[in-house]
């Protein structure tokens, strides 16, 4: 199932809000789901948001887009 995900939250944070918002979504990719996060960034390219999303939350999956 895909899940869309959108959150007002500024990712890449160490804010609270964005480490639930990634945890979330890591548990629906282990859950089988495809999801895509819909979210403020401030990266300069999604290629650049994905590897900080990576490195800072420890995200294992990549099925986060």
């Amino acid at each position: 199932m895909k899940v869309y995900y959108i959150s007002p939250s500024i990712i890449p944070s160490r804010a609270a809000n964005s480490i639930h918002v990634v945890n979330m979504c890591e548990g629906l990719c282990q859950l089988g789901h495809k999801v895509i996060l819909f979210a403020h960034s401030n990266e300069g390219s999604v290629k650049a948001s994905h590897k900080k999303i990576t490195e800072i939350y420890g995200v294992e999956n990549t099925n986060i887009k």
